[in-house]
């Protein structure tokens, strides 16, 4: 979703703000936990959307779709309830960084 898709659809402002929190890992170094917000639904009903459009454009029967772990689990949800298999990997990221 583009900076301008974010102004028009009204979360810009949202996502600039996003609540966050650190926590303290081994050796003192910290990591910030970014929070789900509600506009974080609008976000990914866009990448749904968008995804089946453009496989629809060209005829795809198989996409693959990378984002964030924070979204990987809502994204499939709408997926699927629009009638879509779908696979999910978290392999790559062993951590969950967001609550």
């Amino acid at each position: 979703m583009s900076a301008q898709e974010r102004l028009e659809s009204g979360i810009w402002d949202a996502m600039l703000n996003r609540p966050a929190h650190c926590i303290e890992e081994s050796l003192g170094f910290y990591r910030t936990i970014d929070h789900r917000i509600p506009e974080d639904d609008i976000r990914e009903h866009f990448f749904a959307e968008t995804s089946i459009q453009e496989a629809s454009v060209v005829g795809a029967k198989t996409i693959l779709v990378l984002c964030g772990d924070m979204h990987a689990d809502f994204l499939k949800s709408i997926l699927e309830a629009s009638k879509h298999q779908v696979e999910v990997t978290h392999d790559l990221i062993p951590w969950k960084y967001w609550q």
